[in-house]
């Protein structure tokens, strides 16, 4: 197996033992003072001045809100030009909080899914900018390199912006960060997708009817779970050249099955599409897909994505990224 290979199944599984396990961590009682905010979609400003008014940050940034509880409802990022801020604001003020005696919440929003499942759409060239100081030259001139390749055009001063204007600077930096053993995508896979105070429920988006919610840990589980198995996946796949960051969302379950039957030299399970575009990769990469890669990409590519076939991946897509289908959420 490729070091790659061996990396991301280590790094998979890291993920899944680190998901909390105890029902306590999901619900409190008896909590005087509960402060929820909505979606903040990168606006700093705003979000501090809510805090402060609160009472819940002083003048320094630092948490005032004694045994207070903030939620924050998900969406933290994209759309404004400071989600990074956001977020660094709410990973330093949850252990102030916890030490004062109160917390800091953060469930998760199909915002934060997005980021972590490469669909970036709403991301915004600023936004891209404030990671810019993450991203190594190497791994951009690689990429660069690859948009060539695909393309089939010979490099120049249009073929340079056209790059540009797809990927900005500080794309594969924001990549590296929220990648699942990223800054950012490791703390978010550790985020629950609801919680219960004082006997009320914070979701983001609403609760599938599919999904019994009594029972936090197994939800919280295997919701993180899924979410963490998709990621790990569409990166491995991602690396190993089956995907690349031009291949379209709804795409990628058809394509990775494919290039995994043949890999296997058997067609996909689901018939073998035709290629629609270099998006589509018509060599399995620097490494083949074995049967661990296969596993994963079968366990959250497909299961998850391409089928929908029980409950775990119904609750994944509906309170995780049904607010894509409204283009609003």
């Amino acid at each position: 197996m490729s070091r790659l290979l061996r990396r991301s199944v280590v790094m998979l599984l890291l993920l899944l033992v680190s998901i909390p396990a105890t029902a306590e961590e999901w619900r409190w009682d008896g909590v005087s003072r509960v402060v929820a905010v909505g979606d903040v979609h990168g606006a700093y400003e705003e979000l501090v001045s809510i805090l402060s008014q609160a009472g819940l940050i002083d003048p320094q940034m630092q948490w005032a809100g004694g045994e207070t509880h903030l939620v924050s409802m998900g969406d933290l990022v994209d759309r404004g030009a400071r989600s990074r801020d956001v977020l660094e604001l709410f990973m330093a003020l949850q252990p102030a909080a916890e030490a004062a005696g109160g917390k800091v919440h953060v469930v998760l929003g199909n915002h934060e899914a997005m980021q972590l499942s490469g669909e970036l759409e709403y991301v915004s060239a600023e936004e891209f900018a404030s990671y810019a100081d993450a991203e190594d030259p190497a791994r951009r001139e690689a990429a660069y390199q690859r948009f060539l390749s695909h393309g089939g055009v010979a490099d120049g001063d249009q073929a340079k912006a056209d790059f540009a204007a797809r990927f900005p600077p500080g794309y594969f930096g924001h990549q590296t960060m929220f990648a699942p053993d990223g800054h950012y995508g490791s703390w978010i896979l550790q985020r629950p997708v609801a919680i219960v105070i004082n006997g009320s429920l914070f979701v983001h988006g609403g609760v599938s009817d599919d999904l019994a919610v009594a029972d936090l840990t197994a939800l919280n589980a295997r919701l993180s779970g899924d979410l963490a198995g998709y990621a790990s996946a569409w990166a491995t796949l991602r690396d190993t050249g089956v995907l690349n960051e031009a291949t379209p969302f709804s795409e990628r379950p058809a394509i990775a099955e494919t290039a995994a039957g043949r890999e296997r030299g058997s067609p996909g399970q689901r018939g073998a599409p035709r290629e629609r575009g270099p998006q589509c990769g018509r060599r399995v990469g620097v490494a083949p897909l074995d049967d661990v890669t296969h596993q994963l990409a079968r366990r959250a590519a497909l299961g998850v994505l391409g089928r929908r076939d029980d409950r775990v991946a119904i609750g994944v897509i509906e309170i995780l990224f049904d607010q894509r289908r409204q283009r609003a959420g």
